[in-house]
């Protein structure tokens, strides 16, 4: 009945469409010659005619006949139009109808297209197929609806796969598929909703896997499954390969799979892209795995993803990628994990993520590579930020390296640890790590770090706060001048405590490295500044508050001597590195050599002493060479040039009481008040054999002769000793004044 009512409509057929409507109308797939082997593998744009051609060639009017006739559909079978190995002479076009059965065209060749546009269909299936068009596109459906399953499995398409604003009930079947757009654009598919999953994978555990060159568009695609690109191939050098901008993912979007061998776990089915991924403002209600894939955009971004939402965790793990992979202001509902992944952008941001809030862990660590800037600037992560055991490389420049740090974490906020432990900074030119004004809620490990060339890496850490400083003395910390530690803050030290690690830690930020030349930093220090080069931070101001931090944290934790020898060496940090006028400077001078700050005031007392001694000795030589005068506060006076004093039985001059007296403030010892230097006077000093010390000689001063010169080794002047007696007075109320401060403790509130 079917054949008699084509004959009336076509008038005549040829053997193999009469044997494909007597399959169909019989409920059975119009199956002819399977195609010779590997010709579905085949990939020229006009498959050449071969023997027996026309005994499997169908006209495709007539399959539109059978699909859009309401008559000639009721004598075919609920199974629809089913058809194997055929080639389909001219372009199916099946646009703006209803189809009410599915379509299946498997093995065939379909040599000038499809076309579905606003089309309505139960399923359609081109699985193992060719679909070529001479122009346009090799299959048509824009804003199509299939109510089951759209399969392209293992098919190949010369020419554009347009699908934008279609509507897939079931699932978009892609697996091993061949699409080859001869213009820029592979799959255009914007707007594309799908009920199931969209597979652009491979379906075997080693599979030739799906393959586009040219542009995949699913731009504000909405999927109500998942994505799976895991072993998919998307190639658009230089340009757009797989654009997902404003796309909504119901499930997971997968580039990889694991598997088991043993105890290892390790990636399979890698999606590999040449050119750029682009998923921004993508909304991902699953998980977004890209482990194992290989992203290849030199120069330029190889994943782009600003904005990005991730219910789950986003996995990059095993993962490459050549080229910037930004995912600047992403949210990611539980992990982000890098472990073993490889950036590398040499000189360029190679992972961006400033702004990324991450509710649980950020690992990239355990391998993880970069070859390029990691930007986590004002990133915020709940948990763990975990680089241990990761390498941050600056490979060899061919010309002036850039001034890009190796890691930036400026303005990031950690809930949990920041870990660098076993981390490694290597290559040549400057590397290293910016933390200004990172908060970091529990512990910042910087222990058993491996820096490769010291004398380049710095760590900027200026103005940040962290719960616990986890260190060692292991050569972890850069070299002179590379270390920035102003405003940083800290609670508690799990590491050497020792004033001397501590402070050489501390004042390595103002020293120049060896050999370096500068032109010193304004004040009364000689340090100088290190030329600046590329990527290390200009010459860092003084800043006393790392000293007071660190005496703080010590004197809490009962390290009491080790605080105060942080507090004297940040006093003394000051008058030599900090910008000081003369004044300040000579009184922290003073401090230092009389009290030692308040610390050590005692040292006054030797000071005091050393007056004393030196006061005894010039007075009691003052004394011999008759330049010591009574006052009129004796009765009787010394007669005008005599040879010698005569001391007055009732106060005899004493030379150690006498400056014992006069060194002393607020102390009456009846010597300073009755007796004073003549300063119109001068003496006669020699060296002669010594009484007391047998063998030495001492000093011996006589009186000058009248008339005459003073005699002897040298002259000893009355104005010299009243000068002397007057800086004592002073010495004694300054050096008393001071320890009086520092026993009570004012200096060192100050």
């Amino acid at each position: 009945m079917l054949e008699r009512m084509a004959l009336d409509r076509w008038g005549s057929l040829t053997e193999a469409e009469r044997r494909m409507l007597a399959a169909l109308e019989a409920g059975q797939a119009a199956s002819f010659d399977p195609p010779a082997a590997g010709e579905e593998d085949e990939q020229p744009a006009e498959p050449p005619p071969r023997a027996g051609e026309n005994e499997r060639t169908v006209r495709a009017a007539l399959i539109r006949w059978l699909a859009l006739d309401v008559s000639a559909a009721e004598r075919l079978s609920h199974s629809g139009i089913r058809i194997v190995g055929a080639r389909v002479n001219g372009r199916l076009d099946l646009s703006h109808s209803r189809v009410r059965l599915s379509l299946a065209f498997e093995r065939c060749m379909l040599s000038e297209g499809l076309d579905l546009s606003f089309a309505e269909t139960d399923a359609l299936s081109v699985s193992g197929s060719v679909v070529a068009a001479q122009t346009g596109p090799a299959l048509r459906a824009e804003g199509a609806h299939v109510r089951g399953t759209l399969m392209l499995g293992r098919c190949r398409m010369d020419g554009e796969t347009r699908l934008a604003d279609a509507l897939i009930d079931g699932h978009l079947w892609c697996r091993d598929a061949y699409l080859r757009g001869r213009a820029d654009t592979a799959l255009y598919a914007n707007g594309l909703r799908v009920g199931g999953n969209v597979l652009l994978d491979t379906g075997a555990e080693i599979g030739r896997g799906f393959k586009a060159e040219g542009a995949v568009l699913l731009v504000g695609a909405e999927i109500a499954g998942d994505l799976k690109c895991g072993g998919g191939s998307f190639v658009n050098r230089g340009a757009l390969a797989l654009g997902a901008v404003g796309i909504h993912v119901a499930g997971s979007l997968t580039a990889g799979r694991w598997a088991h061998a043993g105890r290892e776990t390790r990636s399979t089915n890698r999606m590999a892209v040449e050119g750029e991924v682009n998923l921004l403002a993508a909304r991902i209600d699953g998980n977004l795995s890209l482990t194992g894939g290989r992203f290849k955009n030199p120069g330029a971004n190889a994943i782009f993803a600003p904005g990005i939402k991730v219910g789950t965790t986003v996995s990059m793990r095993e993962f490459y990628a050549e080229g910037t992979v930004s995912f600047a202001g992403a949210e990611v509902g539980r992990n982000f994990e890098c472990r073993f992944g490889r950036f590398s952008n040499p000189g360029k941001p190679a992972l961006v993520a400033a702004g990324m809030v991450v509710s649980g862990d950020a690992r990239l660590d355990e391998g993880f590579l970069a070859e390029g800037t990691v930007v986590l600037e004002g990133a915020r992560v709940g948990g763990d930020l975990d680089f241990s055991n990761a390498t941050f490389r600056r490979p060899a420049p061919k010309e002036k390296a850039g001034s890009a740090p190796a890691v930036r974490l400026n303005g990031a906020r950690i809930g949990g640890d920041l870990n660098f432990t076993g981390g490694r900074f290597s290559g040549q030119g400057a590397t290293g790590l910016e933390a200004q004004n990172v908060d970091v809620m529990d512990r910042l490990f910087w222990r058993q770090m491996q820096l490769e060339s010291p004398a380049d890496a710095f760590i900027d850490l200026r103005r940040a706060r962290v719960g616990t400083l986890v260190d060692a003395n292991d050569g972890s910390w850069p070299l002179d001048a590379r270390l920035s530690l102003a405003g940083l803050v800290y609670r508690e030290i799990d590491g050497p405590t020792e004033a001397r690690m501590r402070l050489g830690w501390i004042e390595r930020q103002w020293r120049v490295p060896a050999g370096a030349r500068g032109t010193g930093v304004a004040g009364r220090g000689s340090v100088g500044r290190q030329p600046n080069p590329a990527g290390v931070p200009a010459a860092i101001e003084f800043s006393a508050q790392p000293y007071g931090q660190l005496a703080r944290v010590l004197r809490e934790s009962g390290h009491e001597r080790d605080a105060q020898a942080v507090q004297v060496a940040r006093a003394r940090a000051l008058r030599r590195y900090g910008k000081i006028g003369w004044l300040a400077y000579c009184k922290n001078l003073l401090l230092d050599l009389t009290i030692g700050y308040g610390y050590h005031p005692f040292k006054a007392f030797y000071w005091s002493l050393l007056f004393v001694l030196v006061g005894w000795a010039v007075f009691a030589m003052a004394a011999q060479a008759g330049l010591m005068q009574r006052t009129n506060r004796l009765q009787g006076q010394l007669p005008s040039g005599a040879a010698e004093l005569t001391l007055d039985r009732e106060e005899a001059f004493s030379p150690l009481v006498y400056s014992l007296d006069t060194f002393l403030p607020l102390v009456g010892l009846s010597q300073r008040e009755y007796w004073r230097p003549q300063a119109g006077r001068r003496g006669g000093c020699g060296l002669v054999p010594g009484r007391f010390l047998v063998g030495w000689p001492v000093v011996r001063c006589t009186p000058a002769l009248a008339g005459g010169g003073a005699t002897g080794w040298f002259t000893l002047s009355g104005w010299a000793v009243r000068a002397y007696r007057w800086m004592q007075i002073l010495a004694g109320w300054l050096l008393t004044a001071l320890f009086l401060a520092g026993v009570s403790g004012v200096v060192r509130r100050e």
